[in-house]
């Protein structure tokens, strides 16, 4: 089952990664969504700590690589 909740500490995304196998996290593919990446993972390890998801995996979202910033920030 795959389940998209909305962005940010809510109800939703904690009930959901108490349940999770896999989590699946979205990044536009800009240094500034690199940058979050850190804070993201605390979050797991704070937020969802009994239930923690047994693998978390980043998907880079709008990768063009003719853009030199997405290239600089994820090539």
């Amino acid at each position: 089952m795959l389940l998209d909740t909305p962005a940010g500490q809510n109800s939703w995304t904690e009930a959901a990664l108490s349940f999770a196998d896999l989590v699946l996290v979205p990044l536009l593919a800009e240094p500034a969504c690199l940058a979050t990446v850190a804070s993201y993972e605390v979050y797991l390890q704070t937020h969802a700590g009994l239930a923690y998801p047994k693998q978390v995996m980043y998907v880079v979202n709008r990768w063009n690589p003719a853009q030199q910033l997405a290239c600089d920030a994820f090539g």
